[in-house]
């Protein structure tokens, strides 16, 4: 997975659980521990058939990824109508830097 800096992007998320009862989500990007990026249910569509999840990050998301090479992870968690909760494994992400910084 990759992301340019200061670019929108979309990134969609195969998984293999169901996702018609998912009440909660957070999307975590984290670099050296710290977490930099976290989006909720409500920033994602969910695909019931297709079993993904699609988030679309705006150019202030991507900005505020520093360019570090390597050490920049994300994981899903989710939780379910019935309290069940899942995290996904931590997926690690290359971040790509722009000559010229900011939004344009």
């Amino acid at each position: 997975m990759n992301i340019t800096r200061g670019t929108t992007t979309t990134q969609i998320f195969k998984v293999n659980v169901p996702l018609d009862s998912v009440t909660s989500l957070f999307i975590t990007y984290a670099q050296d521990g710290v977490t930099i990026l976290e989006k909720t249910l409500e920033d994602v569509t969910l695909d019931i058939v297709e079993f993904t999840i699609t988030l679309k990050l705006s150019q202030a998301d991507t900005l505020l990824l520093p360019y570090i090479n390597g050490n920049t992870l994300v994981q899903l968690r989710l939780k379910y109508a019935n309290g069940d909760t899942l995290a996904s494994i931590e997926i690690p992400l290359k971040i790509y830097d722009v000559l010229k910084e900011g939004a344009i």
